[in-house]
């Protein structure tokens, strides 16, 4: 028999919140993790906001996606449906898709930026890039590369 819901008295608000924060801290973006640079949902900004009714102890979260074709939505609905399904105070997980909503990468939290900079400093150390050295191309060097190319052969 569940646990009788706890009257808003009860309710230890912001222990719900770092409990809520750190389970959805524990579900990770599957397109940063294919890059090689795995983030958090709430780290990529994909958490728009969650909301508790102690009433019925459900906790519904509304998500965004970085793109409205992402393929992997059901995966990421999962993963915040089994994270949170687990916290004392809650026995229903509601998450919803807020199709509205665009992502850009500006709501990246801070630290998921320090990580993609470390990443891409790294990058840059591993591969010797440095941001825009196309430019220190002679100004033929793309005319010259595809006068040299070898001729297509002709349709027939």
């Amino acid at each position: 028999m569940p646990a009788p819901a706890p009257s808003p008295q009860q309710l230890d608000r912001p222990a719900l919140e770092r409990a809520v924060e750190a389970a959805l801290g524990t579900v990770l973006d599957p397109c940063s993790i294919a890059a090689a640079n795995p983030l958090s949902l709430p780290d990529m900004g994909l958490i728009q906001r969650w909301d508790y009714d102690p009433a019925t102890r459900m906790l519904s979260v509304v998500l965004i996606v970085t793109s409205p074709a992402c393929f992997l939505v059901e995966d990421m609905i999962d993963g915040i449906r089994r994270s949170l399904e687990g916290l004392d105070a809650v026995d229903a997980v509601h998450v919803e898709v807020d199709a509205a909503a665009r992502w850009t990468p500006d709501m990246v939290s801070p630290a998921g930026q320090a990580s993609l900079e470390r990443r891409r400093a790294h990058a840059r150390r591993r591969l010797g890039l440095r941001p825009q050295q196309w430019r220190e191309a002679s100004p033929g060097a793309a005319t010259r590369a595809r006068s040299t190319a070898a001729p297509r052969p002709a349709a027939s």
